[in-house]
């Protein structure tokens, strides 16, 4: 018998408690999960109690909505997470072409102000930069992305000079924008309306 009842945490939080025991020709288990009230979609509730239930969970009555949970497995929170990770705005830039641009770059962000800010979209396999009065742009592989990042220019002083063989990948990551292993805050986000160009 499976009970789902509504509890209260030890930090005063409302919450869902999945309990009891169930049994099979040749087993048996217990059911022993709980959940936050409020989930992201429909999606993610299925596949959040199918998860806690587990595949050996077999109920009585065939339950098409747990069978649909287990497929929805890309809706639990870790996996949704990485899915969207590998989904991020991110481009390629061959190392010739890096190496040139890394110079300039580092150059700006050394004779930057605190304040200043330059922006960095990707189109039509051209990856461009703007700083200030200058342009930077190199040839990029990757799909093209739908918003325009803006960070702090003294962020580009940190800049690695030595730039790996295989080249260097740039990516838009939650609250950061990656130019290969340097990490820099996004101060903010602007959606590309056509080349180059955002609102």
């Amino acid at each position: 018998m499976l009970v789902a009842s509504e509890l209260t945490s030890m930090y005063l939080r409302p919450y869902m408690q999945f309990s009891g025991v169930w049994r099979g020709r040749n087993s048996m288990g217990m059911v022993d999960f709980g959940l936050l009230l409020t989930v992201e979609c429909y999606e993610q509730g299925l596949a959040l109690i199918a998860d806690g239930l587990g595949r050996n969970f077999k109920p009585l009555i065939p339950t098409d909505w747990l069978e649909q949970g287990h497929q929805l497995k890309d809706y639990l929170p870790g996996k949704r997470r990485m899915r969207l990770y590998h989904k991020r705005p991110q481009c390629f830039v061959e190392a010739d072409w890096f190496k040139v641009a890394a110079k300039k770059l580092i150059s700006l962000g050394t004779a930057a102000d605190e304040e200043a800010i330059f922006s960095v979209s990707f189109r039509d396999s051209v990856l461009r930069l703007d700083v200030g009065q200058d342009v930077v742009v190199m040839t990029a592989q990757g799909d093209a992305w739908e918003h325009q990042y803006r960070c702090r220019t003294s962020g580009l002083l940190h800049i690695s000079k030595r730039t790996p063989k295989a080249g260097v990948w740039l990516s838009a990551w939650e609250d950061r924008f990656h130019i290969g292993r340097r990490a820099l805050k996004i101060e903010s986000v602007h959606r590309c309306i056509d080349d180059f160009h955002q609102e």
